[in-house]
């Protein structure tokens, strides 16, 4: 099991994500790109384990950074399927780097979809754009509406939260997806 403290979510959102899986306490949040990088690059492999969550469109961005394209070695790639979740390692040591695809926003809307949630009992009647304004502004305003929705779609169990689940709490960074 990873301690919640060595994993890194990029946004607010993400890191609500990752404290409703782990069911463990606060993640170490890192609001943008380069915090999360400078969080991973100062960290000893001796430590254990570390795990980055970011989404994909940062990726454009990740060549301004100079330790993000480090991890070159692609462990699981999900993209294509329902999951929508890429795994890459640093070549050597135990630094993982999660890619949530294309973003937030898009892929939770379609894990709750995969798991048939209801979304006008959740107060979004199919307005994705009331929930991504909600998402993007959740830090600022801590909607509960917002966390109701992640919670539900973290409970449901959807594929991409099925795979998220065995990387972040089960440490199973090779296991195969259903």
């Amino acid at each position: 099991m990873i301690d919640i403290k060595d994993i890194f979510p990029e946004c607010d959102a993400d890191t609500l994500l990752v404290e409703l899986i782990t069911k463990r306490g606060k993640a170490n949040h890192n609001k943008g790109v380069s915090k999360v990088s400078k969080a991973l690059k100062n960290r000893s492999d001796k430590q254990g384990p570390f795990v980055a969550v970011i989404d994909s469109d940062k990726f454009k961005r990740l060549h301004q950074d100079p330790y993000l394209p480090q991890f070159s070695e692609v462990i699981s790639n999900y993209i294509n399927g329902k999951e929508h979740l890429k795994l890459n390692k640093l070549p050597n040591k135990q630094h993982y780097l999660v890619f949530i695809h294309p973003e937030f926003e898009p892929w939770i809307w379609e894990q709750a979809a995969l798991a048939e949630i209801n979304f006008e009992e959740l107060g979004y009647n199919n307005d994705y754009k009331g929930f991504e304004t909600d998402a993007k502004n959740y830090g600022l305003a801590q909607s509960k509406k917002f966390k109701k929705f992640v919670n539900a779609v973290v409970s449901a169990n959807p594929p991409g939260i099925i795979m998220l689940r065995r990387w972040l709490v089960e440490k199973n960074f090779n296991m195969q997806c259903i």
